[in-house]
C-alpha cells in the first residue's frame, strides 16, 4: 500500500508516456491499483486531493475542479479532479461502482512534472494488456436508455479543422483517402450508437464506408483512430467487419460538430471509439491507450460486455482478453 483515503487503498502506480497525445496536451498518463470501498460520493472526490498530492509528492494544491458524476444510471460514477500548484498540472479520475467499490484510479500529467521516482515507468503508449471481469458488472444493454437524438461531446472543446483527406498506415505501407473518394462509395445504412454516459441512439440511417472495403487487415491486430486534433482511441480488429467511415447523417452530410467531413463508426463499441474528424488509422500489432482509454475508459470497450472502464481492482476477478 501506498496511499490510503476516505476507503480508497492504492497499492501502486505506474506511468507511460504518450507520445501521441502531445498534441491533447498530455506529457504522460498514469493508472493506479485500487481497492477498498467508499461510503459516498463525496467521500470519493474528498479523497483524491490527499491521494494525489501523496501519490506524486508534491505540496499542498489548489483544487480547479472537483466533482462526481453518475453514468449509465448511477451504476458508475467517475469521480474527477484537476489539481494546480507550482507548475503541475494533474487530471485524475477515480472510477468506482454504485456501491463504491472502486475500479480504477487514472489520470494525466499535464504540466510540468515527471512521473515521481517511486512509480513504475514504461515507454510507449500502454502498461499492461486489456484486461476484462470474469462476467460483465451487469447485464449488457440494461443500463441504457433510448433518445431520440444523440448529444454532441467534443473532448477538445471545439471541433478542429479538417484535412480532407485521412491516412492509413497499414503493414503494407501508408495510404491516403481522399474524403471525396470516400463519398462516391459511400452507402446509407441503418446503424446503432450507445454512449459510454448511458444513451443509446437506436437505427439511424448514416452514410458510410466499410472499413473492411479500404484496407485488409492481419488476422489479429488494433486499430488507432486519430483525429484531426490529436484525440485518439483504440479499435480490437476483432470487430473490424463492424466497422465504418460515415460521412452522412440522416439524409445529410455530416455536419461539423458530428464529426464532419468523416467520423468513424463502429457500432459494437461504445461512443468514445467513434472517434470524430477522422484523419489518420494506424494498424499496430499491440495495444496502445487513446485519449479516454490513458483517463481509465476501458481498453475494448464492447456493448455486449459492459465494457465501460477498466478494471485495475484486484478484489475484482479479471482475465485477459
Amino acid at each position: 500500500m501506498i496511499a490510503e483515503a476516505a476507503g480508497v487503498v492504492v497499492h501502486g502506480c505506474r506511468a507511460y508516456a504518450t507520445p501521441h497525445l502531445g498534441r491533447l496536451r498530455v506529457r504522460a498518463a498514469f493508472e493506479c491499483t485500487v481497492s477498498g470501498r467508499l461510503a459516498s460520493w463525496g467521500d470519493a472526490s474528498r479523497a483524491l486531493v490527499p491521494l494525489v498530492e501523496r501519490l506524486l509528492g508534491v505540496g499542498r494544491l489548489a483544487v480547479a475542479e472537483l466533482r462526481s458524476e453518475g453514468l449509465a444510471r448511477g451504476f458508475y460514477v467517475v469521480n474527477k479532479a484537476w489539481l494546480r500548484g507550482a507548475g503541475v498540472e494533474v487530471e485524475v479520475r477515480l472510477v468506482t461502482l454504485g456501491d463504491g467499490r472502486p475500479l480504477v484510479m487514472a489520470g494525466a500529467l499535464r504540466e510540468g512534472l515527471e512521473p515521481p521516482p517511486g512509480w513504475s515507468r514504461e515507454l510507449g503508449s500502454h502498461i499492461e494488456g486489456p484486461l476484462a471481469p470474469a462476467k460483465p458488472l451487469a447485464r449488457p444493454r440494461a443500463l441504457q436508455t433510448a433518445v431520440p437524438s444523440p448529444a454532441v461531446y467534443i473532448a477538445e472543446g471545439e471541433a478542429p479543422e479538417h484535412p480532407g483527406s485521412l491516412r492509413v498506415v497499414a503493414p503494407e505501407g501508408v495510404v491516403r483517402v481522399e474524403v471525396a473518394d470516400l463519398l462516391e462509395r459511400a452507402e446509407w445504412l441503418e446503424l446503432e450508437f450507445h454512449c459510454v454516459t448511458g444513451w443509446s441512439l437506436g437505427r439511424r440511417r448514416w452514410l458510410a464506408v466499410r472499413l473492411r472495403d479500404l484496407v485488409k487487415l492481419p488476422g489479429t491486430c488494433w486499430l488507432l483512430a486519430v483525429s484531426s486534433s490529436g484525440y485518439s482511441a483504440s479499435i480490437p480488429c476483432s470487430v473490424a467487419d463492424e466497422v465504418y467511415l460515415a460521412l452522412g447523417y440522416e439524409g445529410s452530410r455530416l455536419a461539423r460538430e458530428r464529426g464532419g467531413p468523416v467520423r468513424l463508426l463502429a457500432p459494437p463499441l461504445f461512443g468514445w471509439k467513434h472517434v470524430k474528424w477522422l484523419a489518420e488509422l494506424r494498424v499496430t500489432a499491440g495495444y496502445v491507450d487513446g485519449y479516454w482509454e490513458a483517463l481509465g475508459y476501458h481498453e475494448r470497450g464492447l456493448v455486449d460486455m459492459e465494457e465501460r472502464f477498466k478494471v485495475r481492482n484486484p478484489e475484482l476477478e479479471t482475465v485477459g482478453i
